[in-house]
């Protein structure tokens, strides 16, 4: 609103917008769900390119606010991330990231215990933790929130996604 009360055209198209990254086994699936539960619109492994598609047709139904994921998966795209949210900001939008770790070893243990494969393949688990974190630096420098997971549960690590973000209409605060 301006000083008049009258809505101002930049705030009427504003969204908010939360990229969740991280390392895989961190637990951004959880994030996600919890952040649905509080009323954001959630896609998880949206390819870059869209993005901004993505941002204009949710703009179209009304939504105030979004969560996506945005990691290894992304391939090639992920070169494409710092211009993305430049993009966003550009048009008046209010992009946060949060970047969710966890110790080389509570990683290895929750693959072992879920049995999954890493998204990036290769039989040696530990070379493929290394070589997704290189490639998510540039993510993890982007972070306006960065939380370890390690000693979190499922459970716990909910409750802190909906304490910092389910406050509806809050700018994103570290």
């Amino acid at each position: 609103m301006n000083q008049t009360g009258a809505a101002t055209p930049l705030a009427e198209k504003s969204m908010r917008i939360l990229v969740v990254t991280g390392v895989s086994g961190a637990g951004k699936s959880t994030a996600l769900r919890a952040l649905e539960d509080i009323g954001f619109y959630c896609v998880d492994n949206l390819p870059l390119p869209l993005l901004g598609q993505f941002i204009g047709l949710l703009q179209q139904t009304g939504q105030r606010q979004a969560a996506l994921v945005i990691d290894a998966r992304e391939g090639e795209f992920l070169s494409g991330f710092r211009d993305a949210m430049a993009a966003l900001r550009k048009g008046g939008h209010l992009p946060e990231v949060l970047f969710l770790d966890a110790a080389d070893d509570v990683l290895l243990r929750r693959f072992s215990e879920t049995r999954r494969r890493h998204p990036l393949h290769g039989d040696n688990l530990r070379a493929a933790i290394l070589h997704e974190r290189h490639e998510l630096l540039p993510l993890r420098e982007e972070a306006h929130a960065v939380v370890d997971t390690g000693d979190l549960n499922v459970h716990q690590l909910k409750g802190v996604i909906q304490e910092r973000y389910g406050r509806a209409g809050q700018p994103l605060i570290d």
